[in-house]
């Protein structure tokens, strides 16, 4: 019989004060631990997301790829950047 290891049976809030000590790259490449640094890390990953229109092409993946992330609730910031191209001449 498979025994489970100690440390799956701490408890949520114990964790949320064990992960404030863990870098957020390093917590976001943890996310295939288990369920908990899942959402932890996606929630680090989509606290805050930029779109900058300046590359459209890059702006639409991203959007498309926020249409498939069950987190989207994560993101508490969206910052849209819109590109302004310059006028070139002399103004009148």
């Amino acid at each position: 019989m498979r025994q489970e290891p100690l440390w799956s049976n701490l408890p949520n809030e114990l964790w949320l004060q064990i992960v404030q000590y863990i870098l957020n790259g390093q917590l976001y490449q943890m996310i295939g631990l288990n369920k908990f640094f899942l959402e932890v890390g996606m929630d680090v990953k989509w606290r805050s997301v930029k779109l900058d229109t300046e590359s459209m092409e890059e702006a639409m993946h991203l959007l498309k790829r926020l249409q498939w992330v069950s987190f989207t609730d994560a993101i508490h910031i969206c910052l849209i950047h819109p590109f302004l191209p310059l006028k070139t001449g002399t103004p009148s």
